[in-house]
């Protein structure tokens, strides 16, 4: 929930900024821009439970996109996170083949570094206040 430093371990995501809810951690109602996939995007914090749920709506000229994360803590003490997301636009490149097959690499690479990072404990971001 930390996305000020998403550029600091995920490549496709640039220039976060908060608009509304100053950060540097998500929560319900934040709005924040930020650049992926070469778009400017706004999103817009729908849904957030602290270590089980966060979902946002982002928007830019003719795209709108929903981003899910769920997170399912295992017996064991690990999590299993699952994310989903859809999109509507009016841009032809987001319905080509090479468009969706960026978009699962990006995605896989996001869940890689965050996997990293959630076993190295976070130590470099600060603590949640909430």
């Amino acid at each position: 929930t930390c996305a000020e430093s998403w550029p600091q371990w995920y490549p496709n995501a640039l220039d976060v900024e908060f608009v509304i809810w100053p950060g540097p951690f998500l929560q319900a109602g934040s709005v924040f821009k930020w650049t992926t996939f070469g778009f400017r995007l706004t999103s817009t914090v729908h849904d957030y439970e602290t270590e089980r749920r966060l979902a946002w709506i982002a928007v830019a000229d003719g795209v709108k996109a929903y981003h899910t994360w769920y997170l399912h803590p295992l017996p064991d003490g690990s999590t299993l996170l699952i994310t989903d997301e859809t999109q509507i636009s009016t841009l032809g490149i987001w319905a080509t083949e090479g468009f969706t097959q960026g978009l699962v690499e990006q995605h896989d690479i996001w869940l890689e570094q965050l996997s990293i990072k959630a076993q190295s404990g976070l130590a470099t971001l600060p603590s949640p206040s909430h």
